[in-house]
């Protein structure tokens, strides 16, 4: 039996692009919701939606007719928890309604692991709000939410920072020597994502973290451990102090503020990074679906940094 149209939020986002890539490779029908300057990124074929989560119609029309929704949008930086809100919870929230108004099937979420600790900044707080939302009101679609660790990969100007860290001979790191964290490279995300949305049945209501296949996560150091097979020499790792990054932060947000500028870097975004546990607990998405990554850190950091040069980033 053919795949139904799959409709996607989120499209022209980091993550989103390989979704979209990974469809079209597997010949889905989907269609996407872009804003009207964006619509001459996407692939061939791709049906477009022009409109954005604020817009209840341009999100009917998004879902008319499709059979699955995967919902990639949201905001990963903004001034508060307010502006954070309206777009993690109040946006999910029209999304919802407008899958459960068109009788959508399949509710496929990607929210982030920051959820599972809410308390720990705005945007966790809001990702945790956003998951409620479908399980207060996704009971007619049978919904999954995959909460990806770090997610990397060729493209990625967020983790841009990081990999260019590992490629000195001494790596400043903004973090806990102490923390271990999964990572996962984004071509193995887009994978799940769509293995997810297209797998005939699935189990609903369930939360998966997914990783790249270490179970326990890496420490940094492992992590320049790894880069160093890259770069043929060994990596020093100094740990920079919390409240050094904390002051910084504080001052970017200060700048950033009086340029009219959302930060990326806040200080509660320093306690996300120097969280002493972001490993993925939950291994039931291997057991429930045919999937498994493919990538590890030091042939994703190998293939990122490819990516970078050629590209001329770095």
């Amino acid at each position: 039996m053919a795949q139904g149209l799959i409709a996607l939020t989120g499209a022209t986002g980091f993550v989103g692009r390989y979704v979209v890539e990974e469809l079209v490779r597997r010949k889905i029908p989907v269609r996407v919701l872009v804003r009207s300057h964006q619509k001459s990124e996407q692939p061939e074929g791709v049906e477009i939606c022009i409109g954005s989560l604020e817009e209840p119609k341009s999100l009917a029309n998004l879902v008319a007719g499709a059979e699955t929704i995967i919902h990639c949008a949201g905001a990963i930086k903004a001034k508060n928890l307010a502006q954070f809100n309206e777009v993690n919870v109040s946006g999910m929230k029209r999304v919802v309604k407008a899958c459960v108004d068109s009788k959508i099937k399949r509710f496929i979420h990607i929210s982030t692991m920051a959820a599972r600790e809410p308390k720990i900044s705005d945007y966790a707080a809001s990702k945790r709000e956003g998951e409620h939302v479908l399980h207060r009101h996704g009971q007619d679609m049978d919904w999954v939410i995959i909460r990806p660790p770090v997610v990397y990969g060729p493209r990625d100007k967020a983790t841009l920072p990081l990999m260019k860290m590992f490629l000195s001979k001494i790596a400043f790191i903004p973090g806990n020597k102490k923390s271990r964290i999964s990572l996962i490279f984004v071509e193995d995300l887009a994978r799940a994502i769509v293995v997810a949305a297209t797998t005939k049945k699935i189990k609903s209501g369930m939360t998966h973290e997914l990783h790249d296949g270490s179970n326990d996560g890496y420490s940094w150091k492992e992590l320049a451990a790894q880069a160093s097979e890259y770069t043929a020499r060994n990596i020093w790792c100094y740990f920079l102090p919390m409240a050094l990054c904390e002051l910084v932060a504080i001052g970017i947000s200060g700048v950033s503020g009086l340029m009219g500028r959302i930060p990326m870097v806040t200080q509660r975004k320093i306690h996300e990074i120097y969280h002493h546990d972001w490993v993925a607990q939950h291994f039931m998405f291997e057991d429930y679906y045919s999937w498994s990554a493919q990538t590890l850190f030091r042939d994703g950091f190998a293939k990122t940094i490819d990516w970078y040069r050629k590209e001329k980033w770095i």
